[in-house]
């Protein structure tokens, strides 16, 4: 996978900034490869698979998604505070990481209960009550996330 247009050259005393700000500890692999990258757009189309569930039948159904970009540390916070109250509760520990094709949300939780997982938030399947995102558990770190890309054949 080759990511192109990475934000600014990020350093351990800036992400160490970002997490003191928004009082998180990031997961180390995600550091890393932050480090490493700092976001940017993906030159190939690239896909993963996860389960999605319906909400209103509860049916479990394995779709493809699609990566588009990564997002730079910097634009985080601003990311997550316009899905903030809208289509994320308020106050909610998923951090909006990347984007498919269709301005869905790749999200990493940094709470307690779910640390370092990462989820899909479909902007085409919400909660009939809240209209929240639908959440789609999709990896059990970055690192695994990460390994389950591949390119998708045209």
């Amino acid at each position: 996978m080759k990511i192109i247009n990475s934000g600014k050259k990020l350093r351990k005393k800036d992400i160490a900034l970002f997490e003191k700000e928004l009082s998180i500890c990031l997961p180390d692999d995600y550091k890393k490869f932050m480090l490493k990258h700092n976001g940017g757009e993906i030159e190939d189309e690239i896909g993963f698979k996860y389960i999605e569930t319906d909400a209103e039948t509860g049916e479990k159904d394995e779709v493809e998604g699609d990566l588009y970009e990564f997002v730079t540390l910097e634009d985080i916070p601003e990311v997550y505070n316009n899905l903030a109250g809208e289509v994320l509760p308020e106050h909610s520990k998923y951090l909006p990481i990347a984007f498919d094709g269709g301005d869905s949300a790749i999200l990493l939780c940094v709470d307690n209960d779910n640390y370092g997982k990462i989820y899909f938030g479909d902007c085409n399947l919400r909660d009939p009550e809240t209209e929240y995102y639908i959440l789609n558990y999709v990896a059990g770190s970055f690192t695994e996330f990460l390994s389950m890309l591949y390119e998708i054949e045209e």
